[in-house]
């Protein structure tokens, strides 16, 4: 049994912009005005928790991560355990915008960047903290943080009863950049290899690093989906890696099924078992590297020397998916 731990770190930052409309609903020119510049969240232990529980990204109805956004005017310095804003001005679910992507050069990441809309009125007077919430009126706060100045300081602004409201929030996830070796000995034989991040700055179903861009809701909360034969985990014959931006070269080998564990909060990771029956994984000369797949990231990993797979052999790997605050 060969056991993989696949490590992503998440991160979040909000902008918030205010502006008038017109009797038409259009915005006037040269209203908006940045009320507060780019500031970083604080991701909540249940929202954490919210990633192994469910993998509801999509955001397009209730009890999905990015569901809401709310607006409050306390000023309590947030805590992992915070649970709600101190004191909730307003709440919004309108999403102006939703946009995703990769970023191209180190430091990489995968982002997912939503525009909330309040209308005017909405949340007008002061405002001094924020957060993201999976429902209009309750559900998990899965961050909060309080509003930031230029200088990183903890500030209050002022909403004008006719100003419209936009939030716009920023979850970026990390892949790991270093390589992470592994060994595990089968039927009497040593193994090893390197695990790594492969195509980190592809937003597609190659890479899948933006966060809950490409698939709403995974079958095994955020991580490994595995139905017969999808290509998501796959073997190869090659045991050359790509680099970080790529992936293993030459034809894959699909799984054939997958399972999951039980999520249990506090954990912040979710086990899996790939499986590779009689029928699949037969790779020309053995097996020498793997790509896995969830819905928060994907990984290469090298394999020395190769795995006699064959179609008299079931082959079986164990994937740990966990995740957490980046720094």
């Amino acid at each position: 049994m060969i056991n993989v731990d696949l490590e992503m770190k998440l991160a979040g930052r909000f902008k918030v912009e205010a502006f008038r409309a017109d009797a038409d609903g259009n915005e006037i020119a040269g209203s908006r005005r940045v009320a507060a510049d780019w500031f970083s969240n604080l991701i909540t232990n249940a929202g954490l928790n919210e990633l192994g529980a469910t993998a509801n990204w999509g955001g397009l109805s209730s009890g999905q991560i990015f569901f809401a956004c709310g607006v409050g005017s306390g000023s309590t310095t947030p805590a992992f355990t915070d649970t709600a804003l101190v004191s909730q001005v307003a709440r919004s679910s309108t999403k102006q915008s939703d946009t995703n992507g990769a970023q191209g050069a180190a430091p990489y990441f995968g982002w997912r960047r939503i525009t909330y809309r309040f209308d005017a009125g909405v949340a007008a007077g002061n405002l001094a903290e924020v957060g993201i919430f999976t429902d209009a009126s309750a559900g998990v706060c899965w961050s909060r943080a309080l509003i930031l100045d230029g200088s990183g300081n903890p500030t209050t602004i002022t909403v004008l009863p006719d100003e419209i409201l936009d939030v716009t929030y920023e979850c970026r996830n990390y892949p790991p950049t270093a390589d992470v070796p592994w060994s595990a000995t089968i039927s009497g034989v040593s193994y090893s290899g390197i695990v790594r991040a492969q195509s980190v700055t592809d937003n597609s179903y190659t890479g899948l690093w933006a966060p809950g861009a490409w698939i709403g809701s995974g079958s095994f909360g955020v991580m490994v989906n595995t139905p017969a034969g999808n290509g998501y985990c796959q073997a190869y014959s090659t045991q050359t890696l790509g680099d970080i931006t790529g992936s293993p070269a030459g034809t894959g080998f699909p799984a054939q099924t997958g399972s999951a564990s039980a999520y249990v909060n506090g954990n912040y990771y979710r086990d899996h078992t790939v499986i590779w029956d009689v029928t699949r994984g037969n790779a020309p000369g053995g097996i020498g590297s793997f790509r896995f797949m969830s819905i928060m990231g994907s990984f290469q990993m090298s394999v020395t020397p190769v795995i006699p797979k064959d179609n008299t052999k079931t082959m079986s790997i164990n994937v740990r998916v966990s995740w957490g605050r980046y720094s």
